[in-house]
């Protein structure tokens, strides 16, 4: 067993296995009634800059002359991996386009190439693959600050490392995430699929947040100011130094709100359905009715024509709301054969960031997939 991934027994030096609040419920507190931690600021205060992980990406929109650059580094301010630049547009349907003029430096993107984007709330980015080769969604958040305040979010698997191996390794899919901002500690609380009641939790110091920028051992997170964050548990520090995320893990946090009922996130949808089984991702449109969601896919993501023959369920009507964390709930995502299904814990927000927007983030197993070694993901945004 190999001991240094999230989904590991840690032992080392500034990373230890520990299990909070014991003596009560396996969970966390909720007394105070389970509160989401306040954004310290509005959504018109985030610059459009983004970072994301793998190696390390950003994302530069100019909002008033509707032009972008995009870089990839191995680290960050480290070697200039790929350089490109074009303008981008608010499509009809509801998301946004990238379209490249010009590529300087790297491979993977090519002139004339266009790549969509899920915004929300001007504090997290879905985006499909930005180089032709990779099958992976990329996640990115706002980039470049440093909260004052602690951190209490959610967090859902989005990449697993390439050598997990489900016989050796223990599986965890969500949890909460909290970032100290008084002693720079993280804390990642985790659950799994096949068990999301019971949970252990991993902690790290860090060398503290520069510019939304902090490293702890085989740790490295981007913090914000709106309550998100990527963190990627690297499979040694000497990956984390090198930039070699083949072996890492990647972890969105979400800020972290009551759902309360779930007519609260009634409404229209799009965004991503993707399935690590065979490496496949489709945008999509959903329609959301008191916890029961049905989608399909996009085909033409400019005008938003969808398949009008193959319509996928996802149910998530259930009394248990904020259950098992506060703004999570347990449902299931079904096939269009409507007999094949995988099951799915979902982080919900109905306000993200207070910018008005809904998100529902969920991670699962495939549908018809029998292991914890694959992942399912979907990522909503309201239309």
């Amino acid at each position: 067993m190999k001991p240094h991934l999230l989904y590991k027994s840690l032992s080392l030096g500034t990373f230890a296995l520990s299990f909070l609040l014991a003596g009560c419920e396996p969970g966390w507190d909720t007394s105070d009634g389970g509160t989401a931690t306040p954004t310290p600021t509005v959504p018109g205060d985030l610059d459009p800059l983004y970072v994301g992980l793998g190696s390390s990406w950003r994302l530069e929109l100019d909002d008033e002359a509707n032009q972008f650059t995009l870089t990839k580094h191995d680290v960050p301010d480290g070697t200039l991996l790929l350089d490109a630049s074009g303008s981008y547009q608010e499509l009809q349907s509801g998301f946004t386009e990238l379209i490249f003029n010009t590529v300087s430096t790297g491979t993977g993107i090519s002139a004339g190439d266009k790549r969509t984007l899920l915004i929300t709330g001007s504090a997290v980015v879905i985006s499909e693959p930005m180089e032709s080769a990779s099958k992976q969604l990329q996640a990115m958040v706002n980039a470049d600050t440093c909260s004052e305040n602690d951190l209490e979010s959610n967090w859902l698997l989005y990449k697993q490392a390439d050598n997990f191996n489900i016989d050796e390794d223990d599986a965890h899919h969500f949890g909460r995430f909290i970032f100290t901002v008084g002693n720079n500690a993280a804390t990642i609380a985790r659950r799994s699929l096949d068990d999301e009641l019971s949970f252990n939790s991993l902690t790290s110091s860090t060398d503290g947040c520069t510019d939304g920028n902090a490293v702890g051992s085989n740790y490295r997170f981007y913090l914000t100011l709106s309550n998100s964050a990527s963190v990627e548990i690297a499979e040694n520090e000497d990956s984390i130094t090198a930039g070699n995320s083949a072996n890492s893990q990647f972890l969105l946090v979400l800020e972290r709100s009551k759902i309360l009922a779930t007519s609260n996130f009634n409404g229209t949808y799009i965004g991503f359905y993707s399935d690590s089984n065979d490496d496949s991702y489709m945008a999509i449109q959903a329609e959301c009715t008191d916890g029961t969601c049905t989608f399909q896919k996009m085909t033409d993501l400019e005008n938003g024509s969808l398949d009008p023959d193959n319509i996928y369920n996802l149910d998530l009507a259930t009394e248990s709301v904020d259950d098992p964390e506060d703004g999570m709930l347990v449902g299931k995502v079904t096939l269009p054969d409507e007999t094949t299904e995988g099951k799915v814990v979902c982080s919900i927000n109905n306000d993200y960031a207070d910018s008005g927007d809904k998100s529902i983030a969920c991670v699962g197993t495939p549908p018809g997939s029998t292991t914890l070694a694959e992942i399912t993901n979907i990522f909503l945004r309201s239309k």
